[in-house]
């Protein structure tokens, strides 16, 4: 990477010192090739430490924000199910008592 700088102010100078380019020119071409490198940078570090969180076993805030709330989802799926379940027993055992009779025996 330091060859990179070097080679890069080498050229920047030599064309500074031929006329090609001035002052202004170079100091801009420079200060947008730091921004990018900069950038280069910030992602490799980012990938690097992505990399390195995942092999010690965590995660991502994001990514267990999103497992709680699909947690909480499937539980309220499965409570109303189950309490749509235990209604329909009720109800079914309402309706069989209210359906059957009792056989009432005349006595003399």
């Amino acid at each position: 990477m330091a060859e990179d700088i070097f080679s890069a102010l080498r050229t920047y100078i030599g064309k500074m010192s031929g006329g090609e380019k001035s002052a202004a020119e170079m100091s801009a071409a420079l200060s947008t090739w730091i921004k990018e490198s900069g950038e280069g940078f910030k992602a490799r570090i980012e990938a690097e430490i992505e990399s390195a969180a995942s092999k010690m076993g965590f995660v991502r805030k994001e990514d267990l924000e999103t497992l709680i709330a699909r947690i909480a989802k499937l539980e309220a799926v499965s409570s109303a199910n189950e309490s749509t379940t235990s209604a329909g027993k009720k109800s079914a055992a309402v309706a069989k008592k209210s359906t059957t009779t009792k056989k009432v025996t005349a006595t003399k």
